[in-house]
């Protein structure tokens, strides 16, 4: 059976046109490593780039232009609102247009600018609508108080672990895994700390579906190296 394992890097608030320009270089490499995971260990992975918003229409023209099935274009948040006078907002059919076929919902930092669960969940909503796959962040505290765990990709992110240079426990990780896929039969990834030196040991618990990548994402070398030990 052919294992997905999702790779989904969020590069926050970073990039540039020169960082999306230099990728064509890492790319073939990149393409290259899926093919021999895919030979080897019947793994199928799937890199998705969640750049700022700015950047999505030129990401989207290097993607396209690849024909590949390794990258796929992801944002990073999305309105609650389908359209309408909400100045600085982006809409969920606008990222569709613009070739976006996954987003980041409920980010720990966006949390920090006070959005609540009810304000994620019509932003699943709104998404799914447009087809747009949902990648749902939750903490610890989601897991205890039982929020509604209705996106398509269920991402677990223990906040202390955000930005930090550790990430959580394999057996907590695992454990957080399997409570969910028993109660909601969802995928479910890991985002926290994720980088080269610790991606082999993720990859090892069977239930995960893959990794949400901030930092490590922004270094192609040590991009590379991580898709390289997935593999």
């Amino acid at each position: 059976m052919i294992r997905d394992f999702f790779v989904i890097a969020n590069w926050k608030m970073s990039g540039s046109l020169l960082f999306i320009q230099q990728m064509n270089t890492f790319i073939a490499s990149w393409q290259e490593i899926k093919d021999v995971a895919f030979r080897k260990n019947s793994v199928r992975i799937k890199i998705v780039i969640c750049p700022p918003h700015p950047y999505i229409s030129s990401l989207h023209d290097v993607i396209t232009s690849l024909d590949s099935d390794l990258l796929y274009l992801g944002a990073q948040d999305c309105s609650k609102y389908e359209n309408g006078s909400y100045t600085g907002e982006v809409s969920a059919k606008a990222l569709k247009e613009f070739g976006c076929s996954y987003v980041i919902l409920g980010h720990q930092e966006r949390r920090q600018m006070h959005e609540n669960h009810d304000i994620i969940t019509q932003k699943i909503e709104v998404a799914k609508k447009y087809d747009i796959v949902t990648i749902q962040c939750v903490n610890d505290h989601d897991i205890q108080d039982k929020v509604a765990l209705s996106g398509d990709i269920i991402a677990y992110e223990p906040a202390q672990h955000i930005g930090a240079t550790e990430c959580e426990s394999m057996d907590k990780i695992s454990s957080i895994t399997q409570l969910v896929k028993s109660t909601e039969k969802r995928k479910v990834i890991y985002g926290g700390a994720v980088n080269s030196d610790n991606v082999h040991l993720l990859y090892q618990i069977t239930e995960l579906d893959g990794i949400l990548v901030g930092r490590s994402s922004l270094d192609y070398t040590e991009f590379t190296r991580l898709l390289y030990n997935v593999a």
